[in-house]
């Protein structure tokens, strides 16, 4: 066999230490086994089996049917609080070949039970290593990284901006800056949309690019790149994927996760809520929001307002063109979680939804409301794929 089983886990865990469910589901992958430079064509895995290793012995589950090998159920009885498990796999294909079975990998359940959580006070231990410079302002289960600025350069303005790579939380450290005793250092976090003087011992929140205002006075020693540092406050947690935050986030993000995990538990889990948040949206008498004087975040990434409402784009059309969207999401969703009658409910919905916007914000030119890269782009992505633009356009 040209495949073997590899990196099998415990629902999300890396490790298998403290498996919060007393019945984890099961990943793994499925690699060129040794000598082999890529996987069959056209494989495909038909079922695979899984043994059990537990104090009262191994249990066998043979020919389980399923062509997944992410978030699998759980075969076995439940997992009680503290119990070590060990479970190996194997996977067999189209071709009725199966994989030799993968290396044991080791599980222990947390605690599942309030009267299971019981302990005696102890002392910190004496610490050894070397202190942070700036540990005082981090709490236990927090580290502080350091990342480099990769680009500096000045605006028309004459602002200096520092592009660091990414968002981050923490702050800007300055390790060489000669200035007079009374030059004031003010910065200011583009896209942020907040402005503050940077203090010993202060952490925010920071775009990817931040500006840096000198204030008058002569410039004794450049800033450089060499001379600056973002101290990145985060937990110890091994980033897993990006996810964007939105009102409608209850919807946007448990559907992203079943797609990069295809765990529909967690859509099961967040259904409720899901059709909560469609119930109480504000709605005008054509089913998209009212715009009765209700305040709406909008392009909160447009780079000139002072506040996102103030963008360029209108905030309602936003709003608008997303909830398309999620309506569309809710039927995907109810799909997958079987649940028919709220597929065709959703599906109709979203029909109905994405020709009142269409009739709202584009003519029959095909030309969007308001113009703007956003308006264009959520119309195309979000609640135009109906719509057939006229010739030529």
């Amino acid at each position: 066999m040209s495949l073997r089983v590899s990196n099998l886990r415990f629902d999300h865990h890396e490790s298998g230490l403290g498996v919060a469910s007393a019945s984890p589901c099961l990943s793994w992958k499925l690699v060129p086994a040794a000598g082999a430079s890529d996987i069959p064509k056209d494989w495909l895995q038909t079922s695979y089996e899984v043994e059990v290793k537990r104090a009262s012995g191994i249990k066998n589950f043979p020919n389980i049917r399923g062509n997944t090998t992410t978030l699998v159920p759980w075969p076995d009885d439940p997992l009680v609080s503290r119990e070590v498990v060990e479970v190996r796999v194997k996977s067999t294909g189209t071709d009725g070949i199966s994989t030799e079975w993968s290396a044991w990998r080791k599980a222990e359940a947390a605690l599942f039970n309030p009267e299971d959580w019981q302990a005696d006070f102890i002392t910190a231990p004496k610490r050894n290593d070397e202190k942070h410079p700036d540990e005082n302002e981090v709490g236990e289960g927090w580290v502080t990284q350091e990342i480099k600025p990769i680009d500096m350069f000045m605006d028309a303005d004459g602002k200096t901006l520092v592009d660091f790579g990414q968002n981050l939380v923490g702050k800007v450290r300055i390790s060489k800056l000669a200035r007079p005793e009374e030059h004031a250092l003010q910065s200011v976090t583009l896209k942020s949309l907040r402005m503050g003087n940077w203090a010993p011992g202060r952490s925010e929140q920071l775009r990817r690019r931040t500006a840096l205002f000198l204030a008058t006075g002569d410039v004794l020693d450049p800033l450089s790149l060499d001379s600056l540092t973002a101290l990145v406050v985060h937990t110890d947690m091994r980033r897993t994927g990006f996810f964007t935050v939105w009102d409608d986030v209850v919807i946007i993000l448990p559907w992203n996760l079943y797609k990069y995990y295809g765990d529909s538990e967690a859509l099961k889990e967040a259904y409720p809520g899901m059709q909560d948040y469609l119930s109480s949206i504000q709605r005008s008498p054509d089913g998209l929001w009212t715009e009765d004087g209700l305040w709406q975040l909008g392009d909160w990434l447009d780079p000139n307002p002072q506040e996102p409402g103030l963008a360029r784009t209108d905030g309602v059309l936003v709003a608008d063109a997303f909830l398309v969207h999620v309506t569309g999401l809710m039927a995907k969703i109810a799909a997958v979680l079987h649940k028919e009658a709220d597929v065709i409910r959703y599906e109709a919905d979203m029909r109905r939804l994405r020709e009142c916007f269409q009739d709202k914000y584009i003519t029959p030119k095909g030309l969007v409301a308001g113009d703007s890269q956003t308006a264009l782009a959520l119309a195309l992505v979000l609640a135009c794929t109906a719509r057939v633009l006229p010739r030529g356009k």
